[in-house]
């Protein structure tokens, strides 16, 4: 399991064709931050947050309809 959000991973989360078109620092940028805030929120570190915590902070970002497919635990790491 990654412990890191590639900019492939950032394409994919944005729906966007990653032959077309790469993700911005700035927009790897806005999803890490709220990965941070949410953790600092919690008390945890970003790793320790689970796939609901995920799956609100995409929606809060304006990914609807997220669904996280994993046979291991992820470990969100940023």
């Amino acid at each position: 399991m990654k412990k890191y959000l590639t900019r492939e991973d950032v394409d994919r989360i944005l729906n966007v064709d990653r032959n077309k078109r790469c993700a911005t620092q700035i927009e790897i940028k806005i999803i890490q931050n709220a990965i941070n805030e949410r953790a600092t929120k919690k008390g945890v570190l970003p790793e320790d947050l689970d796939q609901k915590d995920m799956i609100e902070i995409l929606k809060e970002l304006g990914i609807p309809d997220v669904e996280i497919k994993t046979i291991d635990p992820p470990k969100w790491h940023i």
